[in-house]
């Protein structure tokens, strides 16, 4: 049983060079007081997996999150559950720990999971696989609780059979639908997977013909569970949009907001907004300046100041120079 003991770090990270540990057995926040659980989870992410930074809404429900973890040769396995929440590896986290391995995930339980991956996004419904760099940032969450298999494999094993065309695709993830032929090889694959009970030399011959695997993946190219890419991305980029429509008054309404009201990373949004040509920032400010010309154009005995702060400007100075930006002319000439 994995309990909660100094230097977690040293003694469940991957190591030298990505190879993984011995197998480590179980874990379950439910060992730790309760004042003490999210600390332990965040310790456990830190050490027993890849150094990730788990996001908790303290207004939840207590949570609860139970791995079963273990090794399959020089391959690490962790089968994942938990109660609704948000995890996120960021640059930071890859920077205090490298594992030089690629991950396998598949999704399981009944809810749906969103990841993304170097900056490219991935749906996954149960069944569904993604592979990819573990060494990469990642941000995940599900519309339910939380159900998965990880598979952290060092990359030299899946790098044996692996071309460079492969490698490229492994850099931005490459995902499986449990209902295309590949992913349902895959997915029935690993289901089948025993945790325990098989000899070293057993458990090693199933952790090589699982980076064998990867690499059939990867070579493969598996198309995007999306199919088209641009008419995606212009829903996306409309999403946002709507977003600072309806939060565009609000003074303290920004990036950081507009994502977590939609349910995705800042990062995220930032790409969302591409096919625009605008940043977030000129399209919120846009919306602003816009609302403002009509206010002001409205005879209504509202002040200069008064729809400033009524389209979310919080500086008249700033307010003052954007409309004169974007209209040549001032607030005080269409009052």
């Amino acid at each position: 049983m994995w309990q909660k003991a100094p230097g977690v770090g040293e003694a469940f990270g991957l190591g030298v060079a990505g190879v993984p540990p011995a197998p480590l057995g179980q874990f379950d926040t439910d060992l730790a007081p309760e004042r003490e659980r999210a600390d332990y989870y965040r310790a456990m992410l830190r050490g027993l997996v890849c150094a990730a930074t788990p996001i908790l809404d303290p207004e939840a429900p207590r949570f609860r999150v139970r791995t079963r973890n273990g090794a399959l040769g020089e391959a690490l396995y962790v089968h994942y559950s938990a109660t609704a929440h948000q995890i996120e590896r960021n640059r930071r986290d890859t920077e205090i720990a490298q594992t030089g391995c690629y991950f396998l995930l598949r999704q399981a339980g009944e809810a749906r999971s969103f990841l993304e991956v170097a900056g490219e996004e991935h749906w996954l419904e149960p069944g569904d696989c993604l592979l990819g760099d573990a060494d990469a940032p990642f941000f995940a969450r599900e519309a339910g609780p939380l159900a998965f298999s990880l598979y952290l494999l060092p990359k030299w094993l899946v790098e044996a059979t692996l071309t460079n065309s492969g490698r490229d695709r492994l850099a931005k993830g490459v995902a499986t639908t449990a209902g295309s032929p590949l992913g349902a090889l895959v997915d029935a694959w690993l289901a089948a997977v025993p945790v325990g009970g098989l000899s070293p030399a057993a458990a090693a011959g199933v952790g090589g013909a699982l980076g064998r695997l990867c690499a059939v993946v990867a070579e493969d190219g598996a198309a995007p569970l999306e199919p088209d890419r641009a008419a995606l991305r212009a829903a996306r980029a409309q999403r946002v949009l709507q977003a600072i429509d309806r939060g565009f008054a609000d003074l303290a309404f920004g990036p950081t907001e507009a994502a977590a009201g939609l349910g995705i990373s800042v990062r995220s949004l930032h790409l969302a907004m591409e096919p625009t040509g605008l940043t977030f920032s000129e399209a919120l400010t846009r919306r602003r300046l816009a609302e403002a010309r009509t206010l002001l154009a409205t005879p209504a005995n509202r002040t200069v100041l008064e729809v400033a702060f009524a389209c979310g400007f919080n500086d008249l100075s700033t307010f003052y120079r954007a409309f004169r930006r974007a209209f040549d002319a001032t607030p005080r000439d269409l009052a």
